[in-house]
């Protein structure tokens, strides 16, 4: 009797190690290039890739992309020497069991072995609902900022979902401001027309040419890619 269930654990070991995978429809923007990197390979399936042209000023896809436990893969190609296709991995984006993510790519330190690192964010209409924001801090600050009513703290690597609730059409006092050296210094300034029927994405980085915190819009629009 004991072999047996020795053997019966062995099983259930071995079920539970084994590799979970699942698609993912997923749609990628590149917030800036790895040096000398423009185009990236995700796996579709079983020894199967995608070409993605990167690009800075749209999203492109969605692409349905080969998930492995809650892992996805971001390649290189190359010919071996007996000139044979090889897809080495540069980099990896943790979507975990979101359906529908959209991959931010941003280059790796130099001190990563990866050319890529990534943002996650769910575009599910339950997590992105119509009307919101998705903020995105990638500065090393944290920044507040007042929509209108609605307030916004967000810490460093952070993605934060807010919602303003004026009327459609209301123009909103919009205020941003991040934290240096416990001073709280000015972003931006504006109005907005309040879109209940729009969502927006928005990135806050390190402008290098003056070291100032500045703002991005990401389009949300879709760039089909060639199959």
């Amino acid at each position: 009797m004991r072999p047996v269930l020795l053997l019966l654990l062995l099983m259930m070991g071995l079920g539970s190690a084994q590799e979970s995978t699942q698609k993912a429809s997923a749609t990628f923007y590149c917030f800036q290039y790895a040096n000398g990197l423009k185009d990236i390979y995700v796996p579709t399936g079983e020894d199967r890739f995608q070409k993605l042209e990167l690009s800075t000023a749209n999203m492109l896809g969605p692409v349905s992309v080969l998930v492995r436990d809650g892992v996805l893969t971001l390649h290189d190609f190359v010919e071996t020497e007996e000139g044979e296709p090889s897809y080495p991995r540069i980099g990896t984006a943790k979507v975990k069991d979101i359906k529908r993510p959209l991959v931010v790519l941003l280059p790796g330190s130099e001190e990563s072995t990866s050319r890529y690192g990534s943002l996650i964010i769910d575009r599910s209409e339950t997590q992105f609902p119509q009307g919101s924001i998705q903020f995105i801090n990638l500065t090393q600050h944290r920044i507040r900022a007042l929509i209108g009513e609605t307030r916004l703290a967000s810490t460093p690597g952070s993605v934060r979902n807010i919602k303003p609730t004026a009327p459609a059409g209301e123009m909103m006092i919009v205020l941003f401001e991040y934290e240096v050296d416990s001073r709280w210094r000015s972003m931006t300034k504006t109005r907005w027309a309040s879109r209940p029927d729009r969502r927006s994405i928005l990135c806050a980085y390190i402008d290098p040419r003056d070291n100032r915190a500045k703002m991005r819009s990401i389009p949300e629009r879709e760039i089909p890619v060639s199959q």
